[in-house]
């Protein structure tokens, strides 16, 4: 088959993969997986995946090896499935695993199912509590961003709750954004708006909070920093918004952004970490702009 020759990649993903045949044994088991289960190759490379070694079930308990396998759904609806699972450790606990599964077709045929799986992603509960709050008119219309508001009332929750982490500001302001609004328009300069703001969040952590703070001026409050990682998550930020671009009449209009970064100190409030960073930031503005400058 076709897809064996792609086992040898496979042994070099993070995620557990799997491949099962049409009548649903096991004749590939990963690295990864061995990793995520406790069980070894020889444990489940010959049996059934109904045999029940990794005996996955759903949140109300149901075995779904033995009635609403996804792999069997793969296999036999020739359809991807994504879901959440517990898994069956060798050592006896429960795992949770976020879980794709996927047929394998060669020739109009299924020739199997790939199941590929990770341990449960834990930011997409953090994720969940922020879905709340937008709900609570802490979404900025124009970018989809968080507004300032989240910082009164989200941000100080969460960093009160995180006794043990450390969390860094960065602030982020639009060069010349006035001068850009008055050549191009005002949406196009919305446009611009946005660029950065999906930027933002493609390069910032899963756990970063990214504001729009007003105007043309943004915030990352970022979870679980120090000095270092902070200055380079800042000249992350800067170098992805200066390759971005608006695109308008097959042209591209390229914009940067003056950025200050900071660590929230312990006996502080968030306010005062980000008018430090917006200190910061304007410093990187009066020495020539498209800079970090770190407090």
């Amino acid at each position: 088959m076709d897809i064996e020759k792609y086992f040898d990649w496979f042994e070099h993903f993070n995620e557990g993969i799997y491949f099962v045949t049409p009548e649903r044994k096991i004749a590939y088991f990963n690295k990864a997986s061995e990793d995520i289960t406790g069980f070894t190759r020889g444990d489940v490379v010959g049996s059934f995946c109904y045999d029940n070694i990794l005996n996955h079930v759903s949140e109300d308990g149901t075995k779904l090896c033995l009635n609403g396998c996804p792999l069997q759904d793969s296999i036999e609806q020739s359809r991807v499935n994504n879901c959440d699972l517990y898994l069956h450790h060798k050592n006896g606990h429960r795992v949770k695993i976020s879980v794709r599964t996927l047929p394998i077709i060669e020739e109009d045929e299924v020739v199997g199912a790939l199941e590929i799986f990770s341990p449960y992603d834990k930011t997409k509960l953090f994720n969940q509590n922020l879905d709340y709050y937008k709900k609570q008119a802490m979404m900025d219309s124009l970018s989809g961003l968080n507004n300032r508001k989240i910082l009164e009332e989200y941000v100080p929750e969460l960093i009160a709750s995180s006794k043990d982490i450390r969390f860094g500001v960065v602030f982020c302001d639009i060069d010349n954004f006035k001068t850009f609004n008055d050549t191009y328009g005002h949406a196009v300069g919305d446009l611009a708006l946005q660029v950065a703001a999906r930027t933002l969040e493609e390069a910032t952590g899963t756990s970063d909070i990214v504001i729009r703070y007003g105007g043309e001026e943004f915030i990352v409050v970022v979870y679980d920093a120090d000095d270092k990682s902070l200055q380079k998550a800042g000249e992350k930020i800067r170098l992805m918004v200066e390759a971005s671009a608006v695109s308008r009449d097959k042209m591209s209009l390229e914009f940067t952004m003056s950025i200050g970064t900071t660590l929230l100190r312990s006996d502080e409030s968030l306010k005062t970490a980000i008018n430090r960073a917006d200190k910061a930031m304007y410093e990187s503005k009066q020495s020539g702009k498209n800079k970090v400058t770190h407090y």
